[in-house]
């Protein structure tokens, strides 16, 4: 058979069969891809995450469910931002008989607490009642559901902080799906929704609070 000249071969229909590329250039191109898809991976996971933490911060919640409802105790859980002083000003208020406090230090004792909060009147201390078992807010919510149920009560309102609140009324919720919840948020310094972004502290704390959150609604077990 007569030998076809390469420079009329495209022309006549013939290509010559591409080169395999040897084992070494496979092994190359292989791990070219890994690296892009890698790569490719952590700046998707990076966007949405950034996308996941603006929504978390502009959107947490800042009013209180109801404000002027009543319901049978106010749960509070320890923990920055000031939230005994609210929680109580509610039981102060009249908006229930009953506050229970979760997760309080073991050392604190009760007229401890109180002086915290004033010295509150004898009638009023009286509705005050501590609980120092929980040590995380999964406890926090078996705390409570312990304390809850063994008062034979429907309804509650949940006094905390506002980015915590979310990830509380979800753990509550679970411990308690037939009680009636209110959220009762508080505002803590430098994590609101218009503020969280200008310091490093609050999108670190708001990041970490999301973390908690994602792996809560997952039943991962997290530390606090």
């Amino acid at each position: 058979m007569a030998r076809i000249d390469p420079r009329t071969a495209r022309s006549r229909g013939f290509v010559e069969p591409a080169r395999r590329p040897g084992a070494l250039m496979q092994l190359m191109l292989f791990v070219w891809f890994l690296v892009r898809f890698v790569v490719a991976g952590a700046l998707t996971a990076a966007f949405l995450g950034l996308v996941a933490l603006i929504w978390f911060g502009v959107t947490m919640p800042e009013a209180p469910d109801e404000p002027e409802a009543k319901t049978d105790a106010i749960v509070v859980l320890t923990g920055p931002g000031g939230r005994l002083e609210p929680a109580y000003a509610l039981l102060q208020k009249g908006l229930s008989n009953r506050m229970f406090v979760t997760g309080v230090y073991q050392r604190l004792s009760k007229p401890e607490l109180l002086k915290l909060l004033g010295d509150p009147p004898p009638e009023l201390a009286a509705r005050i009642e501590l609980g120092y078992r929980a040590l995380h807010t999964r406890g926090n919510a078996g705390e409570t559901a312990a304390w809850f149920n063994s008062q034979n009560m429907k309804s509650m309102r949940l006094v905390t902080g506002n980015y915590h609140m979310r990830r509380s009324v979800l753990l509550f919720r679970r411990a308690l799906p037939d009680a009636r919840i209110l959220a009762h948020p508080v505002p803590r310094k430098g994590l609101g929704p218009r503020d969280w972004w200008t310091q490093k502290e609050g999108a670190r704390d708001l990041a970490l609070e999301l973390g908690k959150l994602f792996a809560a609604f997952f039943y991962i077990p997290v530390g606090s």
